[in-house]
């Protein structure tokens, strides 16, 4: 991921945290972003994907990512413009520009 989405993607992820997020929904994200930050990108798909499947627009920004880059996941343009459309939906300014 380059500079730019990171920062992006880590600013998404404390705004989510600071507007108070489900302590579910932010266990899944936190335990993503870590996973993703140790390189184990198959469990970060698993907790981006749970946190996702509970209507976390910055969970599937950052699932769609993993798609497009085929971290932890087969990679798949489609799919990843699914999750991206999905998270655009929700008003996610990334997934929106990912889609663009």
């Amino acid at each position: 991921m380059d500079r730019p989405r990171r920062c992006a993607a880590l600013f998404s992820l404390l705004a989510g945290l600071l507007l108070g997020w489900a302590p579910t929904t932010r266990a899944g994200l936190l335990e993503g972003v870590a996973a993703y930050a140790r390189g184990d990108y198959a469990a970060a798909a698993r907790e981006f994907r749970a946190a996702a499947e509970l209507g976390v627009a910055e969970a599937m920004f950052n699932l769609g990512l993993l798609y497009e880059q085929g971290k932890g996941v087969p990679q798949d343009f489609a799919e990843a413009a699914r999750w991206y459309r999905k998270a655009a939906e929700l008003g996610h300014a990334g997934a929106m520009s990912n889609l663009g």
